[in-house]
């Protein structure tokens, strides 16, 4: 893997603190391997690779909770490839309710990572769409990219019943893991209820879930004031 460093997008403090934040960027080379840059902690977004305290579910020892199992049937999944996706204004409209929801900083467009999809999940009750997951299909591997949903699903977890799906559709193309991104902050705490899930210390996947909990936990206590990455 080519990997280079984004000293611009980075900041460093040399006079009270000794502190360098680099970004570092992967780009696979012609005849790599997806699926070891996977298990080895990278995570593919918008054409690059970045390293990243990463989550996966190894399917082996995936099922789901009572409570999923319970809620399946209220909501009608869907999986196509992306090929077959039809209605583009919805997926921004959920988007958009998606980020205002959970107080994100909308700063990617949902239509890149539309773009470099594989294949998606479309989610409907009564008829009416509440949610997409877009993901990308490598030999042993899935790699969900972005989940939405418009939160009209009352006392429905329309993520849970989501991770299902992608799990049993992934089991079913004889893949190994399903990688959900990086753990980060209070916000990712839920990816550690999902059985099977494992993640990334940089040097080898875990199933330390005390210790993931801390370090989310930990993320979300650190302020980083000032810093401006548009120029």
């Amino acid at each position: 893997m080519l990997i280079n460093f984004d000293h611009v997008l980075g900041f460093g403090k040399m006079t009270n603190q000794d502190f360098i934040y680099s970004c570092p960027e992967g780009i696979l080379e012609k005849k790599e391997n997806p699926d070891d840059a996977l298990s080895k902690g990278w995570i593919p977004w918008k054409g690059k690779w970045y390293n990243h305290r990463s989550v996966r579910i190894n399917l082996k020892n995936y099922y789901p909770s009572k409570n999923t199992k319970k809620d399946l049937n209220k909501i009608e999944a869907t999986f196509c490839a992306i090929n077959e996706l039809k209605d583009n204004n919805r997926i921004e409209e959920i988007y958009d309710i998606y980020c205002k929801k959970n107080n994100f900083i909308k700063s990617t467009l949902i239509q890149d990572i539309v773009h470099e999809s594989s294949c998606f999940f479309e989610f409907k009750k009564n008829n009416q769409i509440k949610g997409y997951t877009f993901c990308t299909l490598y030999k042993k591997s899935m790699v969900s990219s972005e989940f939405i949903q418009d939160f009209t699903c009352d006392n429905i977890s329309l993520g849970s019943i989501s991770q299902h799906h992608e799990c049993s559709q992934a089991k079913s193309l004889e893949k190994d893991y399903v990688y959900i991104l990086g753990g980060y902050e209070t916000t990712c705490l839920y990816k550690c209820n999902f059985h099977g899930m494992e993640w990334w210390t940089g040097k080898e996947w875990t199933t330390d879930i005390d210790l993931y909990k801390k370090l989310c936990e930990r993320d979300s206590k650190i302020k980083i004031e000032n810093y401006d990455n548009n120029f």
